[in-house]
């Protein structure tokens, strides 16, 4: 039976290399400033003490960064003896360079002057998460000038792409990396042959995947919810929860939250063959929701489907997620506008064609299967949800690859005609533009059909019931 794979939310994080700051000491007699080292990685907090100044008295700390904007340290104030300790941390984005500190009372002051000549490098990046396939501005700052730097991507995948650029009279450089739809953390290191620095960002950083799927036959402590009642999980379809035959399909809704930007790139996939049997054909439209759906879905492929097979699927959208996720999905699907309204926000994306040739087409295309399809159940789309107007019609691209997707999308390494003996994918690429920070992409991945005679079905034994292992829907 089908089963299908979530992959874990990522965590996002920066790391900095080394930052240097000295500090020069006066006289006791005097007020002074000092710091705990005599220089620093990029991120880590600087120790600040200060003596000679008024007691109890309310102490005003400034720092001159290199980038010649100002920080500040508030809330110190001096003890009995006019000494104090303070803490700073620079705040983002944090630079190569020596970062000058003041501190005043409002009658004496202090100043810590840099004795280091060597400036640190650094890499940063130009925000702290992406979208999946998203480009990355790499920028790196503290290297010799006018010299050729080797930028490396270290991958989620653990494979490695390289990038060159060349610094400028100030010993800074910026290259943009486009990276493949691959979520996970991208490290990255620069070096121009005497300096080097790294850092490491991530990609769909903080952005909240929540995959579900129907299971339409499953119960709830104890007691069955009823055959085509949709109780949607987390975890894998089987004879346990659901009631599944070759040609029908099953439900997903993928809810995305905390995303950034305005352009937006969702890469889905399904496992189209699995030992060369087929698995999954192709995504279409899910079932109406129950009670109606806002609006209602153009072509309803899944429903149409399912009530062939007597199953009569009842959709709850937003019901049984977790209370974020049951929030975020009620306020998508209530606020949806279609077009030809203005500034929709929700729309109906055809799923592309596909001129594939299978190793065992029965005589057809892919195409031609997919013809037969939707002269049947009507023309194939998913639904995007999103919380803010689109800018542009979203589009759907796919390929077939021989396994997860790895390289970017659209990079040749697509797989040939007739080479799906094994394990293989579609992977489908959403892209659209707007100013969304949640989004909701639903639809179903018909289960494939051995030899029906309808020509839509690929030979006798060649469906997904051929397939004693699981197979995947997947991010």
């Amino acid at each position: 039976m089908p089963s299908f794979k979530k992959n874990a939310s990522l965590t996002t994080g920066l790391s900095f290399a080394a930052l240097a700051i000295a500090a020069l000491i006066y006289g006791a007699s005097t007020p002074s400033l000092s710091t705990d080292k005599s220089s620093y990685q990029a991120g880590e907090t600087m120790s600040i003490t200060g003596g000679g100044f008024s007691a109890g008295t309310s102490i005003m700390i400034s720092v001159a960064r290199p980038d010649h904007l100002i920080d500040y340290v508030p809330g110190v104030v001096s003890d009995g003896s006019g000494g104090f300790n303070a803490s700073y941390l620079p705040s983002s984005p944090i630079v190569a360079g020596t970062y000058t500190i003041t501190a005043a009372d409002g009658s004496a002051s202090a100043v810590t002057a840099s004795t280091v000549a060597a400036i640190g490098t650094v890499v940063n990046t130009d925000k702290k998460k992406y979208s999946v396939g998203e480009p990355i501005i790499i920028s790196g700052a503290g290297y010799s000038v006018y010299a050729p730097v080797s930028v490396s991507v270290l991958r989620p995948d653990h494979q490695t792409d390289s990038l060159s650029a060349t610094t400028d009279v100030a010993g800074k450089f910026t290259v943009t990396y486009t990276p493949p739809g691959e979520s996970g953390r991208y490290k990255i290191t620069a070096t121009d042959g005497f300096n080097s620095a790294n850092t490491a960002t991530t990609e769909a950083d903080q952005i909240g995947f929540d995959l579900e799927q129907c299971a339409q036959n499953d119960s709830a402590n104890g007691q069955p919810l009823g055959l085509g009642y949709c109780n949607w999980i987390g975890s894998a379809l089987g004879s346990n929860n659901s009631h599944l035959f070759e040609g029908i399909a099953t439900e997903q809704q993928l809810l995305i939250t905390g995303i950034s930007g305005t352009t937006h790139t969702l890469v889905v996939g399904i496992q189209a063959t699995k030992g060369g049997h087929h698995a999954y054909d192709w995504l279409v439209s899910d079932a109406q929701v129950s009670g109606g759906d806002k609006p209602v879905d153009s072509t309803l492929n899944s429903e149409q489907a399912s009530h062939e097979a007597s199953i009569t699927l009842q959709l709850n959208r937003c019901q049984g997620l977790g209370q974020k996720a049951t929030t975020a999905c009620q306020a998508l699907v209530a606020g949806a506008i279609m077009p030809p309204t203005a500034n929709a926000n929700t729309f109906d994306i055809p799923v592309p064609d596909d001129a594939f040739l299978s190793w065992n087409n029965n005589g057809t295309l892919t195409q031609d299967k997919i013809n037969a399809y939707e002269a049947h159940f009507g023309n194939r789309t998913i639904r995007l949800y999103t919380d803010s107007a689109i800018t542009s019609p979203p589009v759907i691209a796919l390929e077939h690859r021989d396994g997860k997707l790895s390289g970017t999308f659209g990079d040749g390494s697509a797989l040939a005609n007739q080479a799906d003996t094994g394990d293989s994918y579609i992977w489908y690429k959403i892209t659209w533009s707007g100013a969304s920070q949640n989004a909701m992409v639903v639809g179903a991945a018909d289960i494939a059909l051995g030899g029906d005679g309808t020509g839509r079905s690929w030979c006798t034994g060649c469906g997904a019931t051929a397939i004693s292992a699981n197979h995947q829907f997947t991010l």
